[in-house]
């Protein structure tokens, strides 16, 4: 107690040097106003330090005093703004703790000053300025909460009251401002607060907008509220659309507090528990409620003037007006504003059920959308509002779950209409209030009656049929024409490593009349709410759509039926095509009846794959008006000329607009891949049974020419090897392989013949990778076959080819991983020496000779000397058991199918088609690091005249094929291919070059120059030269060399040395001089130094200074030594 005396002392002395000089300068002069600014000042700092159970009655009396006599001593026109606002800044600390026990006269005179100065009446009639600046209403608005707040207990507890004076308080207060002659100070108030609550200055605004939210909640009479409620509600629809503030939206702060006003005045003004009381309404719920009601209207009806039945009907309506034109904060960026709207309008739904009947669905669709916002807050209070007035503890849940079925209905079949228009934002709005309905059926105590209207809109009574093709008939599918997407490095990732764990994504489809992907994506979220929240119910609605789709049309409207079947279908199941979904697919659980009918429509789909393929290809006999025609949708002003039809042309365009017709047969094909794929997702481990139907369509879809369907393919693939349970796409096949060769097969019959099936069968396999080598024979076998019925046909026999090289390539590439390709014998040995060391070596033959010999008696004393050496007897010996064991290996798989595809193709060298004959001598250069010599030369020989006649095939591109097989000859059998080489190629290459020299001098610098024309690398001489060069390089490295023609070599290509030449050339014929200068360096060297440099004769006849090709030679001969 002590020191509390001690503390209200030392604060007491502490306001006493402050008061007392206050209250000698109460009497302000322009000289004075700073010093009782200063003072104020203080004041106030020291007011704000004490304690608030310090501030007794006395000590605010004593505070209070200089204060009331500077009001009292100066007019008010002679008060600055300044001192006034800190006059009002210092009554305000002192009334936080002065309303729990100050006179109410005081009370009054206080909210008659502050209420003054807000409306300006204190200085009315005075020339000059006529109103406070915007702080010192600032200053009296804060006076006034002050003075209105009602307590709470925190603050009766820090001033060591009573909790229960707060309320014995508050109701004196509300006594005394209801009272009648009260009235007009509290109205004129009112009207002064809205006022200054609609200016700009937004700290005046705000505290406004909080002395009107408390005005109207605790202090408003009843009876009066319809008298200001139309001049409320018009002004806290202004703040909130921001009228005043100008362009952009209004301060989220102010609009917050304007809706808390709405939210509190609304009720109090047009509930329907005020409205019940005063007779307005008839609530009955039981038999007794008739009597009551008959009972207690006609008395409250009779006293109240301002309520009446037609009152209700008018305002009902104009507030209707107001809530409707509240919209646009649906899309407010601020969060506070989103969560303060969704409070008002579970309130209005909870209080206004009756009174405002038309206004429940408005007040439902903020709710719904605001459901469904990106702030976790804002949604999560509103689901929390939804899930409470939807409950079963709420009276009136029967009659909200039937409104928002029939928000529901409306707002889908508004889509249409929306889509047609193209207005995205009213779209994105109703396709939100949809999606929020459908996850409002999955969860609380409504999912029941709401998801039981969500199945049956669905349903087979939904009247699908109806609002189904409205639907269809809005959605323009575009078409994605060239599409570069990851898919492309998905393709590339799983040829070059089948087993690769990457995720492919389904490219997008957009819709042509939607412009923004927000919309895109709120529309197909809307479908897949409707199917989440439909279950299996829906499978009807997909069933309808499907059936539609697959009709045998490939049109706009069975394409857009394919696009809605599969989102409905991606929310029945929870999975979506869209995106990563590798962790989804193995974690969902299906009813039978859903994966029963999964099955049902993934076969329907695979066996309408071709029917829909050969309609496609059919050309149509009747062409429809009605079928596959886009619209074109216009904005802005609409062209005199064809409204008007001031210039007609021809009569055939009388009465049509301007269209584009597209084929969305590949649209088509893509929506099937989606569906199966989705449909595949339901079946899960049953989905093996399904593969002998669905393997087909998706390869065949990968080996499109359109990007778009081959992108849609591989992700299909990848898709359903996540969906199988299988570690990568090559398992999936190889395991699957009878499958597919046996779908194939039935596409290479008389009756149906497919030409993509060979493109198949080379994507299986390219898919597989080295796997398909184990299992390939019943390939081969399959291909050989149908060769064999189809050899007349040259697109099938290039297909088959394709699949057999493709074979043949894999197996090369499984022989270099394992390091089996063969090394060449090469003319290493046979290397000629330079003539010094030969010199050098004679002095010294006769001491070798004799080393050797003491060598050979020294390690074999008991060889007899007739008798060979051991040690040639142990290398002969093994060289004899290499060659026994190299032929008692047993062949490998791919070896043996190699062998058989190389023998059985031989046949189509000469095959009229030049592609096919390519494919066979690209077919036998893999073939190279597989089969061994002793299996490949033999059929090479057979058909060698063969080969050399493609050397002097007319297509440029087959000549560089057997160039390829020859180069490749030279590599891995250079041994066995000495005459062939010299005495069949070179004269073949020779005279080639001959003619390629003779057409290259019809160029101006081939003729002045000499050299090879470089004017493009892609040209057929140019491609024929670098074949001939990389040709003869892998001649020189891997045949035995004949110097007749080693020389001829020599000498022909000189002139690719010269700068002239293209660069590509100038490389190759470096490698081919750097090549020959390890066989021969001095015949190398001759030609070389006789080309580029002045020498005499023998060999001056080699000179040539045009091509100029000193520089190149000397940095060979440099390498030379």
């Amino acid at each position: 107690m002590d020191n509390h005396e001690q503390e209200s002392q030392k604060y007491f002395q502490a306001l006493k040097t402050i008061c007392v000089p206050l209250f000698a300068s109460s009497n302000l002069s322009p000289s004075s106003t700073k010093e009782v600014s200063a003072l104020l000042t203080n004041l106030l700092k020291t007011l704000q330090d004490v304690p608030p159970e310090l501030l007794t009655q006395n000590l605010i009396q004593y505070t209070f005093m200089p204060v009331s006599m500077l009001l009292q001593r100066n007019p008010s026109s002679d008060i600055p703004d300044q001192v006034l606002e800190l006059i009002f800044q210092v009554i305000t600390v002192l009334v936080e703790s002065w309303w729990w026990f100050c006179d109410i006269k005081i009370w009054e005179q206080l909210f008659m000053l502050s209420g003054s100065v807000l409306g300006g009446i204190e200085r009315k009639g005075l020339s000059g300025k006529s109103t406070r600046d915007n702080e010192t209403k600032t200053a009296a608005a804060q006076c006034l909460a002050s003075l209105l707040r009602p307590r709470t207990e925190y603050d009766a507890t820090t001033r060591h009251f009573a909790p229960g004076l707060r309320f014995t308080r508050l109701q004196e207060f509300q006594t005394f401002v209801q009272a009648q002659k009260f009235e007009p100070i509290l109205g004129q108030t009112l009207d002064w607060l809205l006022g200054t609550a609609s200016m700009s200055h937004l700290p005046l605004q705000i505290v406004s907008l909080d002395d009107i939210g408390i005005i109207m909640d605790v202090y408003f009479p009843e009876s009066l509220l319809p008298v200001v409620f139309p001049g409320v509600i018009s002004t806290m629809t202004r703040i909130c659309l921001g009228v005043s503030a100008g362009k952009g939206w209004a301060n989220s702060e102010a609009v917050s507090r304007a809706l808390q006003v709405m939210q509190t005045t609304i009720p109090k003004a047009i509930g329907d528990e005020i409205c019940s009381h005063y007779g307005l309404l008839s609530r009955v719920e039981t038999l007794n409620d008739l009597f009551e009601n008959n009972a207690n209207a006609s008395p409250a009806s009779s006293s109240n003037k301002s309520r009446t039945e037609s009152w209700l009907r008018g305002t009902s309506s104009q507030l209707h007006i107001a809530l409707n034109s509240l919209s646009p904060l649906i899309s407010h960026p601020a969060p506070i504003v989103l969560r303060s709207l969704s409070s008002l309008s579970g309130v209005l739904i909870r209080a206004t059920g009756l009174t405002l009947p038309s206004s429940q669905p408005l007040l439902l669709s903020f709710l719904l959308v605001l459901s469904r916002s990106e702030y976790d807050s804002v949604a999560s209070q509103s689901k929390q509002e939804l899930l409470q007035i939807m409950s079963k503890d709420f009276p009136r849940h029967v009659f909200l779950q039937q409104t928002l079925m029939d928000v529901l209905t409306t707002n889908l079949t508004s889509v249409p209409r929306l889509l047609s228009s193209q207005a995205e934002s009213k779209l994105r709005h109703v396709a939100a209030q949809i999606e929020a309905i459908c996850l409002l059926g999955c969860e609380g105590d409504c999912a029941v009656g709401v998801a039981r209207g969500i199945r049956k809109l669905l349903g087979p009574s939904g009247g699908v049929e109806k609002w189904g093709w409205q639907l269809l008939s809005a959605i323009f599918l575009d078409d994605p024409g060239v599409i570069i997407t990851p898919s492309s490095s998905g393709q590339l990732a799983l040829e070059s490593d089948p087993h690769s764990s990457s995720w492919i994504y389904f490219p997008e489809i957009k819709l042509k009349n939607l412009s923004s992907r927000e919309s895109q994506v709120a529309l197909i979220s809307m479908l897949h709410a409707l199917g989440s929240a439909g279950g299996e119910e829906c499978l009807y609605a997909i069933e309808w759509f499907t059936q539609l789709g697959r009709g045998g049309k490939t049109d706009l409207i069975s394409a857009s039926a394919l696009w809605c079947a599969a989102r409905l279908l991606e929310g029945v199941s929870g999975v979506s095509v869209a995106g990563d979904q590798s962790s989804k697919l193995a974690t969902r659980l299906f009813s039978p009846r859903l994966q029963k009918e999964a099955r049902s429509l993934v076969r329907s789909i695979a066996e309408s794959w071709d029917q829909a393929h050969v309609s496609s290809s059919t050309p149509s006999s009747e062409p429809s008006d009605d079928e596959g025609h886009l619209f074109e949708h216009r904005k802005g002003l609409v062209p005199l000329s064809q409204s008007l039809r001031l210039f007609q042309h021809s009569s055939s365009h009388q009465g049509k607009g301007v269209r584009q017709t597209y084929d969305y047969t590949h649209i088509h094909r893509a929506l099937r891949l989606q569906l199966l794929s989705v449909a595949t997702s339901i079946t899960q481990s049953r989905s093996s049974t399904l593969f002998i139907h669905i393997l087909y369509p998706i390869l065949h879809s990968i080996v499109s020419p359109v990007s778009f369907l081959s992108a849609t393919g591989l992700a299909a693939l990848r898709f359903i090897t996540e969906t199988a349970s299988y570690a990568s796409p090559a398992n999936m096949l190889l395991a699957n392989f009878d499958y597919i060769l046996d779908a194939i097969s039935r596409r290479f019959t008389r009756r149906w013949l497919d030409i993509d099936a060979t493109k198949v069968m080379s994507i299986m396999v390219r898919l597989v990778g080295i796997d398909i080598v184990n299992r390939a024979e019943d390939l081969v076998e399959e291909c050989f076959d149908r060769l064999d019925e189809y050899h007349g046909y040259s697109a099938i026999v290039d297909g088959l080819m394709e699949v057999l090289g493709q074979i043949v390539r894999i197996a090369e590439e499984e022989a270099k991983a394992e390091g089996s390709q063969r090394s060449s014998s090469g003319p290493e040995a046979d290397r000629r020496v330079r003539l010094d060391d030969f010199l050098s070596y004679l002095p010294r033959r006769h001491e070798e000779n004799h080393i050797h010999e003491d060598t050979s008696h020294a390690s074999s004393p008991e060889q007899s000397l007739g008798d060979e050496p051991v040690e040639g007897n142990m290398s002969e010996g093994s060289d004899a058991s290499a060659q026994e064991a190299d032929q008692e290996t047993p062949q490998t798989p791919a070896q043996i199918i190699t062998q058989k595809i190389v023998r059985r193709s031989m046949y189509f060298l000469t095959h009229d088609s030049p592609t096919i004959r390519v494919q066979v001598l690209s077919l036998l250069t893999s073939s190279m690091p597989v089969l061994a010599q002793s299996e490949l030369i033999p059929s090479i020989h057979s058909v060698w005249p063969f080969i050399l006649n493609r050397l002097m095939d007319p297509e440029t591109f087959v000549v560089s094929a057997a160039a390829e097989l020859i180069e490749a000859l030279s590599i891995f059998a250079g041994d066995l291919m000495f005459r062939k080489i010299w005495d069949d190629v070179w004269p073949k290459f020779r005279l080639l070059l001959r003619k390629l020299t003779a057409a290259d001098n019809d160029s101006a610098v081939v003729r002045r120059t000499g050299a090879v024309d470089s004017a493009s690398a892609y040209s057929q001489s140019h491609r024929l030269y670098k074949s001939i060069l990389k040709t003869m390089t892998a001649t020189l490295r891997g045949v035995h060399p004949h110097e007749p023609s080693l020389w001829e070599v020599l000498v022909t290509f000189r002139r690719f040395l010269s700068p002239d030449a293209h660069l590509d050339l100038q490389l190759l014929a470096k490698q081919l001089y750097n090549q020959a200068s390890t066989i021969n360096p001095d015949m190398a060297w001759i030609v070389l130094y006789a080309s580029s440099q002045r020498v005499d004769e023998p060999s001056a006849f080699l000179a040539n200074h045009s091509w100029n090709i000193a520089s190149t030679a000397s940095t060979i001969l440099q390498t030379l030594g």
